[in-house]
């Protein structure tokens, strides 16, 4: 897994555990977009062909273009290969607010979500590693169907604000794949001081 954050040093940042072989679009940390895709680039030497690199550099500079200036906190991508290929799309918006604000929010985002899905939306709810409870709701985009988008909201610890996170994936037979990466972008989405370092994750057996 590889972390990333974004805002300024001085203010607090935001951090989240994201999927290996992610492509960021929107967060680079204290790298330039191009410096941060050479060093992507670096990991796929001896196996990436020069079509698929220049492919790849493509779309990787109109993504960067689409999300500049967003407030989105993150945004990208990352692929599967092999026998079911499908490409995952995530965005995180992190909304600071005072205690009575986010659970206003959480009500109103939740039925937004829904009513946007219209009658083919669905929404289910889940439980955070600490035990905070969070809604996803999600539905089919395209006729006939191309994929699956999701959105969901959790509350971050500390009642500090709620994170918001947008799913969608080209596979609209994968929707419980695509249920769990929401779920988990939300739960390891943490609003931390300057200088202070995520907790790392608890080793399984």
């Amino acid at each position: 897994m590889v972390t990333t954050h974004t805002s300024a040093p001085e203010h607090d940042v935001v951090w989240q555990r994201l999927p290996q072989g992610w492509i960021e679009l929107r967060a680079f940390g204290d790298q330039t977009p191009a410096q941060w895709w050479q060093r992507y680039l670096a990991s796929g030497e001896g196996w990436l062909t020069e079509e698929a690199r220049d492919a790849l550099t493509a779309g990787f500079h109109r993504g960067v273009a689409m999300f500049s200036g967003s407030s989105f906190d993150f945004a990208g991508m990352h692929l599967d290969v092999g026998d079911r290929p499908a490409v995952w799309f995530l965005s995180t918006q992190v909304v600071r607010a005072a205690e009575d604000v986010v659970r206003d929010a959480d009500r109103s985002l939740a039925y937004l979500a829904v009513a946007k899905l219209g009658a083919a939306g669905s929404s289910t709810s889940f439980t955070a590693s600490d035990g905070r409870t969070g809604l996803i709701a999600f539905g089919t985009v395209g006729t006939p169907t191309q994929g699956i988008v999701a959105v969901g909201e959790l509350s971050l610890p500390g009642d500090r604000g709620i994170a918001l996170v947008t799913g969608m994936t080209s596979d609209p037979h994968r929707h419980q794949d695509l249920l769990i990466r929401v779920a988990y972008a939300l739960d390891t989405t943490l609003l931390l001081p300057p200088g202070q370092t995520p907790p790392e994750p608890e080793a399984t057996e």
